[in-house]
């Protein structure tokens, strides 16, 4: 008998492409166990049967998900809580944590395990809940491994990540690594002109990144990037679902997802054969709110970030064909689609990155999106659709 999914979302992050793997395969996982997910905002808690319980709460900001948790509770529903935070919030609740930690400990011990010394750490925030988090991980791991990095080595963003990344590059030259707090700082990294003169990317300086978000894997050369597995965290809540509710018995569960590092062209592709620490230490966390950057390259960053993640895959192919300078029958052609889809769809497209024509589209995507990295990226989503469509 199909039952029903319950989901509420932190508005806020909707999307984010943590929140939008996380919900992809909510969805995918829901629909393999025979459920509907039905997503509800915080004000439809009467809509949610008992039956129904435990419901998956996916949060960041630590206030929000308080209090949502409460309310959750106080009408005696059960709830899969997925988070950032370290915690352990009692009965009735399950949690799948990402450990942010984890993620620093992995960068530092890859760069050792590449021969990398020097490492430096480019935007942080001191301000900011999850760099705090990362920061002190990467200074115990460099401890641990007797790896030069004090306060010297940290390039702190306030307010202007321009600005940060440049005071990078103006004193780049002792460093054969560096760690960025984001995709964002990452990307602008790795574009810059003047690094580009100083410094061989990969040769001279590896660059890893926190975020694996579609971007890093497009800019050239494409970013290792270090991340949670949020496709998987979204799988594993739909299970605990199903299993809690098998057995009304057991009142919750704690899963601790670890880190990967998603391989990149900023790193050579150079792999590793295992991660063997342990994470150090519970590390709170959390993800800042949007418009944490203000500087206008950084924000083109991430608007060209927000367009991609929101086209499906007819829309990041129209890209595609933009960007390989395609004339409109030949984009017609390739892709199976009638003029006035086309025209309905670039429309869209323009709407969202801001822009009235073609040429003001080309001009912004171009200084990120290397149109090699985005068409091998289609063709393994196709492949990995094709293997999932198999599967079930």
């Amino acid at each position: 008998m199909t039952k029903s999914i319950y989901v509420i979302g932190e508005p806020l992050h909707e999307k984010t492409y943590w929140y939008t793997m996380m919900m992809d395969a909510i969805n995918r996982r829901a629909a393999y166990r025979r459920q509907q997910v039905i997503s509800i905002t915080s004000e439809e808690l009467d809509k949610i049967p008992p039956a129904c319980a435990p419901v998956i709460v996916i949060g960041a900001t630590r206030p929000w998900q308080d209090r949502l948790v409460n309310h959750l509770l106080s009408r005696n529903l059960r709830c899969v809580l997925l988070s950032t935070h370290f915690q352990s919030v009692g009965e009735n609740v399950s949690v799948i944590t990402l450990n942010q930690g984890n993620m620093s400990e992995y960068a530092v011990h890859y760069f050792r395990e590449t021969n990398r010394r020097r490492i430096a750490y480019v935007a942080h925030n001191p301000r900011s809940i999850n760099d705090s988090a990362k920061f002190q991980a990467m200074t115990q791991t460099c401890r641990r491994y007797g790896m030069q990095f004090d306060e010297n080595d940290i390039f702190p963003f306030d307010g202007d990540l321009e600005k940060c990344v440049q005071s990078f590059v103006d004193r780049c030259d002792p460093y054969d690594a560096v760690l960025c707090s984001s995709d964002v700082s990452g990307v602008m990294l790795v574009k810059n002109p003047q690094l580009i003169q100083k410094k061989r990317i990969p040769e001279d300086l590896y660059v890893i990144s926190y975020g694996n978000t579609l971007l890093s894997k497009l800019v050239s050369p494409s970013l290792s990037s270090i991340t949670l597995d949020y496709y998987q965290a979204g799988t594993i809540a739909v299970d605990n679902v199903i299993y809690l509710r098998k057995n009304p018995g057991i009142s919750s569960q704690y899963t601790v997802l670890k880190a990967r590092l998603v391989l990149g062209a900023s790193t050579n592709f150079e792999s590793i054969d295992t991660f063997p620490l342990p994470p150090i230490s519970p590390l709170t966390a959390g993800i800042d709110y949007p418009g944490f950057y203000h500087d206008p390259v950084a924000k083109d960053v991430l608007g060209v970030e927000a367009l991609l993640n929101s086209l499906d895959k007819t829309g990041l192919y129209i890209l595609l064909t933009l960007l390989k300078g395609y004339r409109k029958t030949q984009i017609l052609d390739s892709l199976y689609i009638a003029e006035s889809t086309y025209k309905y769809r670039l429309n869209k497209i323009y709407a969202m990155a801001g822009v009235k024509r073609k040429e003001e589209l080309l001009a912004r995507l171009q200084k990120w999106i290397n149109p090699d990295s985005l068409d091998d990226f289609l063709a393994h989503q196709s492949m990995m659709h094709e293997e999932d469509d198999d599967i079930e």
